[in-house]
């Protein structure tokens, strides 16, 4: 996992309402908009006509580097920042609670210049026997349950000891179960045995786990997030590298739900693998018009700079068509030397394109890419370049689409490509080692909801739009 890696965010959202529900009934608020990770939210009064007079709300400052996505449920927005703390703010800015989760220092052999890592999972909020309550992977390797109105903690379960095993995983929630994801501190001093685990969501208890490596080598690290298929009873998670070069490494697994047994499983193929060649993003579940009928669908992308789409119900028998998001070009020049291709996509919808991020060197500048596919070929219906490196999930909202390019947040036409509004980040005083400053980067994904469109930057700001 490179250094760029560290944004998956997750590990590692889109959200505020959708369409899933929880294990009672109610609304699901999730990363990447649902527990299918369509990245979609259909629930947003920004559109095409007014998102060009977008200008910001409010703002909150003064945490660490968020790479979490905002999580938003009623009249909150959740956030977790690197200094170990969830918070809750109102939608109008105004701090409601904030809870330690703990840290993960920074292991001694590390060579990367980054300092202790606190929560860098985005957040589910949903109900158990009506009562509202946040999950959420802390800094200290422990899986949290906390009261969604005040913060306090209603169980914690600890799924790896600290630094080396860190939750950049976001929760999935399905059927009264949390499924969360362990990896490592960024393979620092080394990887660790990659796991899913599957815990009681009233409880804390821990009712099953899977590991990738059957064949006990140490590694295939899940940094990205389980997506749900609940008609299917099936989970996707997405594998990193290992140490012994198995068949489980940088891979897509389909699981099942119950009982975390191996469904399918596909890798990615030797002749693509590069260094440290993470199968990083967070699966994607779509739709497909092909041979006059519907297939069901499964995508994400690899650190190889290759989108791949399968049939989600038989991943063995590979992909059913390929998009390269970062060619060879970008994949060994200098300007986007440690940058990767692990940002998740988003789907609207039946007959909605799928919508990909990718990268693309550019003289000594390293570009981002965002490029919308029609879900039964992968063929290109636009491309266009932002002013720079997507490391979050794309967002989705009725006619708009919605990244982090570098410092710059970017709203673009889903019909197009056009871009709406640009936002970009204030210069400020991070030193890059030259004596000068830069813009800090977005390295989580924005998030729609009703009125606003919020995200968090590297520099700690919690930022909302609205037109």
């Amino acid at each position: 996992m490179a250094l760029a890696a560290l944004v998956i965010l997750t590990g590692g959202v889109t959200s505020g309402c959708s369409s899933s529900a929880d294990s009672s009934g109610g609304p699901l608020a999730t990363y990447h908009g649902d527990s299918a990770r369509t990245g979609f939210t259909a629930h947003s009064s920004i559109t095409p006509a007014n998102a060009g007079s977008l200008v910001q709300a409010w703002g909150v400052g003064g945490s660490a580097t968020i790479s979490a996505q905002p999580i938003v449920a009623g009249n909150s927005v959740y956030w977790g920042d690197w200094n170990g703390f969830e918070h809750a703010t109102s939608t109008e800015g105004k701090s409601l609670w904030s809870t330690s989760l703990g840290l993960a220092p920074k292991p001694d052999s590390c060579p990367f210049p980054l300092g202790n890592l606190g929560v860098t999972s985005s957040a589910t909020v949903g109900t158990v026997d009506g009562h509202s309550e946040l999950w959420v992977g802390g800094g200290g390797g422990q899986l949290y349950a906390l009261d969604a109105s005040t913060g306090s903690v209603l169980w914690h379960t600890q799924l790896g000891a600290p630094p080396e095993n860190v939750l950049w995983s976001s929760p999935a929630l399905l059927n009264g179960s949390i499924y969360e994801g362990v990896a490592s501190w960024n393979d620092c001093p080394g990887v660790v045995y990659g796991k899913v685990f599957r815990v009681n969501a009233a409880t804390g208890d821990i009712q099953g786990v899977f590991s990738p490596e059957r064949h006990r080598c140490v590694g295939g690290g899940i940094w990205s997030s389980p997506t749900v298929d609940v008609a299917a009873n099936a989970l996707y998670v997405t594998t990193g590298n290992d140490d012994c070069n198995s068949p489980e490494q940088n891979s897509i697994f389909r699981l099942d739900a119950t009982t975390l047994a191996v469904e399918s499983h596909w890798q990615t193929p030797a002749n693509r693998l590069v260094t440290d060649a993470d199968f990083g993003a967070t699966p994607t579940l779509f739709t497909a018009g092909i041979g006059g009928s519907t297939h069901e669908m499964v995508g994400a992308e690899a650190k190889d700079g290759v989108y791949y789409a399968f049939d989600r119900n038989d991943l063995g028998a590979g992909p059913v068509w390929t998009h390269i998001v970062e060619d060879s070009h970008s994949l060994t020049s200098k300007a986007c030397e440690d940058l990767n291709t692990i940002s998740s996509s988003a789907w609207s919808g039946a007959g909605a394109a799928v919508v990909v991020a990718g990268l693309q060197a550019s003289g000594s500048a390293c570009l981002g890419t965002v490029a919308a596919l029609d879900p039964a070929t992968g063929g290109v219906v636009w491309q266009v370049t932002v002013p720079g490196p997507i490391l979050g999930a794309v967002s989705e909202a009725p006619g708009l689409v919605a990244v982090g390019a570098a410092s710059t947040l970017e709203v673009l036409s889903s019909a197009t490509g056009a871009t709406l509004f640009t936002y970009p980040e204030p210069q400020s005083s991070h030193d890059t080692g030259d004596g000068y400053g830069e813009p800090y980067w977005f390295w989580g994904p924005p998030t729609f909801s009703q009125t606003t469109l919020y995200i968090g930057n590297q520099d700690g700001n919690l930022r909302a739009f609205r037109p």
